[in-house]
């Protein structure tokens, strides 16, 4: 679903302060919440991607899947994705 707002990605979107970020920019932004696998979860406004920030590989795996819930087709193309991204993905 791509509603024409700007993407926000929330770490830690089940805690204290995450939570509090989503709520807070819900009507504002598409938020997309970055949480460990087991919950809590990010409150429903928010996509949930579980991912462990702390881990490359799981934050290499998540990455399509940030591409997928956003709306953008995943590519191993270099050049498709600097046309969407820029060069600095």
């Amino acid at each position: 679903m791509n509603d024409g707002k700007e993407v926000v990605i929330v770490t830690g979107s089940s805690g204290y302060i995450g939570s509090a970020l989503i709520h807070e920019f819900a009507e504002k932004y598409r938020l997309v919440g970055f949480d460990r696998e087991n919950p809590p979860h990010p409150p429903p406004v928010a996509e949930c991607v579980c991912i462990d920030v702390t881990s490359d590989s799981s934050v290499e795996a998540a990455l399509p899947l940030l591409l997928i819930v956003v709306g953008v087709s995943p590519t191993n193309e270099s050049a498709d994705r600097e046309r969407e991204f820029g060069s600095t993905i």
